[in-house]
Parts: structure tokens; sequence; C-alpha cells
């Protein structure tokens, strides 16, 4: 719908969502301002070396200097993560490739290319970014000052979702009317990610966790699990919740 230009049609001021919390129960809800949802980036390295030569030795070989790349990114995601509220950093995969044809008795050599995929999350956009362009630059580093090549192909990245201070507030109150203060939760975050965050680029909002667990129905499984259900009593205090605050807003 944003690549489509809705946005840029509509031009929203804030953006409301509700997301389903199976880890609180019916009735209550989490509602706090700030980084609430981490961001997902996922990317591959690509490590190139020149053109391997048939019955030569390898003078660059992509697999060990892939090795070195990888090593420098977990220290840089070290660091990163003691002088900041923590980084999640992960290399999926890290994978030799032969790409030309085999040669005469069988023998390739050693691999041209390697691929490093790498996951980063974090819960501040201007830390996210950083990291992401720190990793580019000490990957190039790395591998030119080997002699080789390297290309970056992102596979897919989301911001961090950070709910709006105002939003937030409208959000707020409306569920003191609705729940009361005892059952609103703070302080929760989610290490995985919500493209609700990118709809916030645009406009500013809150996302609201409704709480839609009942043991006493044996509705407790979590999300994307086969037993996973809520307890649709729960829908009509979102509902509530969320024309409150949208009437809050437009006052």
């Amino acid at each position: 719908m944003i690549e489509d230009g809705l946005l840029e049609r509509i031009k929203p001021d804030m953006s409301l969502g509700v997301h389903v919390l199976p880890m609180a129960n019916a009735g209550q809800a989490v509602v706090q301002a700030g980084p609430i949802w981490a961001s997902r980036d996922e990317r591959t390295l690509r490590i190139r070396g020149p053109q391997a030569v048939p019955g030569a030795p390898a003078a660059f070989d992509p697999a060990r200097v892939a090795a070195h790349v990888t090593t420098a990114l977990y220290g840089l995601a070290e660091r990163e993560g003691r002088s900041t509220e923590g980084v999640t950093f992960r290399v999926r995969s890290l994978m030799a490739e032969f790409s030309g044809p085999v040669w005469l008795g069988g023998s390739r050599g050693g691999p041209d290319q390697a691929a490093i995929e790498v996951n980063v999350a974090v819960y501040d956009n201007a830390l996210r970014s950083r990291l992401l362009r720190c990793i580019d630059e000490a990957s190039l580093a790395i591998v030119t000052a080997a002699g080789g090549a390297v290309s970056t192909h992102v596979d897919y990245e989301l911001p961090a979702l950070v709910n709006d201070e105002q939003a937030t507030g409208a959000v707020e109150r409306a569920a003191r009317q609705v729940i009361g203060e005892a059952n609103i939760i703070k302080d929760w975050r989610n290490p995985f990610s919500d493209d609700l965050g990118l709809f916030m680029a645009a406009a500013p909002g809150c996302l609201l966790l409704l709480g839609t667990a009942n043991p006493d129905k044996g509705i407790t499984e979590i999300w994307h699990r086969p037993a996973f259900d809520i307890d649709e009593d729960a829908l009509p205090v979102g509902v509530q919740i969320m024309s409150l605050a949208a009437l809050d807003l437009l006052r």
C-alpha cells in the first residue's frame, strides 16, 4: 500500500494499530511510549575474488575472507551492544560457492565466491542506520584489502516500531476508561518486528497490544502455533479503546 502511494494520497497525521497479545489476558493491554517492537534486517554479503585460473593456486580464498568478515561483524555488534540497550546480530549462514565449470580431472580448486547471510535487530532506529552502515563499511574494508569485491543484497528490512508520545497518551487515556489503570501493562518489548513501523515512519502513532488469552477457557497458546486462539471477548475492548483514542486525537 505504501509503495502504491497510499500515504501520499491520504497524508495521515497519526497511525494507530492493534496487535493481539496472547501473553496477556483478555481485559489487559500493553500501552507504552517508545520502542516496543524491534527492527528486522536480513542481508546477504557476497564476496568475490579475482577470476580463478585452472590449475593455479588460489591467491584469494573467499571463504577465509568471509570468516574474517564474520568475526569483525560480531565484534562490531558486541561493541555497539555494550554502549546501547542491546543489539541482536546473527550470521544465519556462511557459504562457499563454486560458479565455474568442473575442471579436467574433477578438481575445481577453491571456491570463487562466498556468501554471508546476516540478521540484525535493534530497538533504536538511529542505531539501526549506524550499524547497517558500519556493517557495509567494515565488510568493504576487509574484502578490498584482501583484493576482492563485496556486494550487499537486502533480503528484508523493517524499522523498529517506536510509539509516539502524543498518540500513546491518547491510547492510554482511552485504556484507563475502558479497562482501568490496573490492567495496563508497561515495560514490554518484543524482539521480533511488525510492519506498522513502516506506517509510523510516515505518520507517528501507537501500536496497542491487546491481551487475548483466557486460561479459564484453555486459551493460552502463543502466536503462530497450531493451537493458537484468542478470547474473542477481547475484541470489543480493543474497538472501544481505539475508538476513544481516535476521537481524542481528532479533538
